[in-house]
């Protein structure tokens, strides 16, 4: 909402407006906006107490957070004398109440505004409290008798008709009612003569069932009306702002291949011979073991044996270097001597430049390779 006033020099400054819901934190904020009039019109008010109790309650904020007006609105009238939970009583006693009921109806209990913008900010307060509550119809100001509302408040605001048998009590009560602010949408069965009208919003939405169906899609659609499939349209004082298609002929199975609708009966009409009973749950399938992985892993634990003989098979082969045949033969000779031969245990020889052979005690098997080399030096 933008705003504007006239400032000494005769400039025309405009300040944007925002509305919002009012919180605790505002209300400090909110008595710095307190006037002359707000305690003729609502009394003194807990401004607090009553942000927390009202229905709805609406805060104006500038650009810069500042605010500008507030309004509160409460779902029964603030006159001392009528019971708040049976209020409907007294104002059919007292007003034509035609189609007023609780259900439609808020009472304004306070308002307040910057001054210079107390007329914009009152309009656009309504406006927002009729958007913002689709159901409400009337809102309501009751004011003390011989005071008549602030200027911003009565260009919204009419007296209320009495009834015949009303008595004047010791407030009057204005009203404001919906249609004045926002439009009232009529519902009605559509005609191609809106056509016309609908094909802008459809062409603002997508181009894509216009390149599909032509030009008139939507003129045939209308057209081609039966028991099975009507349109409708929202209309507005005669021009068409929103359309509708509804059909019977819906293919059941997609949906129900689309959506969990066994809640629902699968939106078809229950029968004797329904399987009520739901499926078991299917349990998770067990991920399939990767045949590549598994012989990764093996071919990695056959090569870590592999490399680990290896290494023992480079060790030993520092301990002993290879002798000529004649001294290990005399080697082999000298170490089935030195120990039984239960506890002597051969592999490989040493010729076969694989593994070393075992001998049963590392201290013989030391001793004779220093006994052959000496055989050797003698040699």
């Amino acid at each position: 909402m933008a705003t504007s006033r006239e400032s000494q020099q005769g400039d025309v400054e405009s300040e944007v407006i925002t509305a919002r819901r009012t919180e605790s934190l505002d209300a400090p904020h909110i008595l710095k906006l307190v006037e002359s009039w707000t305690e003729k019109l609502f009394g003194r008010v807990n401004v607090v107490n009553i942000i927390e109790k009202a229905a709805l309650a609406v805060t104006l904020c500038s650009n810069n957070d500042e605010i500008m007006g507030h309004a509160a609105f409460l779902d029964y009238p603030n006159i001392p004398d009528v019971d708040q939970s049976n209020w409907e009583d007294w104002f059919k006693q007292n007003y034509a109440s035609g189609q007023i009921s609780s259900l439609n109806t808020l009472f304004l209990h306070y308002f307040v505004a910057k001054k210079e913008y107390a007329l914009g900010c009152a309009q656009e307060i309504i406006r927002t409290a009729f958007n913002a509550v689709p159901d409400l119809h009337f809102l309501f100001l009751s004011v003390p008798v011989g005071t008549f509302p602030d200027p911003s408040l009565a260009h919204a605001f009419k007296p209320m008709e009495k009834s015949e048998s009303g008595h004047t009590g010791s407030s009057v009560l204005f009203v404001c009612k919906r249609h004045e602010h926002v439009p009232v949408l009529h519902i009605r069965q559509a005609f191609v003569e809106d056509h016309d009208d609908l094909t802008p919003i459809f062409n603002r939405q997508s181009e894509m069932l216009h390149n599909t169906y032509g030009d008139y899609f939507l003129a045939e659609l209308i057209e081609a009306q039966d028991s099975d499939m009507q349109c409708l349209v929202a209309a507005v004082e005669k021009t068409s702002y929103g359309f509708m298609s509804i059909s019977t002929d819906v293919n059941l199975d997609v949906l129900n291949e689309c959506f969990e609708l066994i809640p629902f009966n699968g939106l078809r009409k229950p029968h004797p011979d329904d399987d009520t009973v739901p499926p078991p749950p299917t349990p998770p399938a067990t991920p399939p073991v990767d045949q590549e992985a598994g012989d990764f892993d093996t071919a990695s634990v056959h090569s870590k044996a592999n490399s680990t003989q290896g290494d023992q098979t480079s060790q030993s082969s520092q301990m002993a270097e290879p002798l000529p045949q004649s001294s290990v033969k005399e080697s082999k000779d000298n170490s089935r001597a030195g120990s039984p031969a239960s506890s002597v245990k051969r592999d490989q020889r040493l010729s076969d430049g694989g593994s070393p052979a075992l001998v049963s005690n590392p201290a013989d098997y030391m001793e004779s390779v220093k006994e052959s080399a000496e055989a050797v030096e003698k040699g």
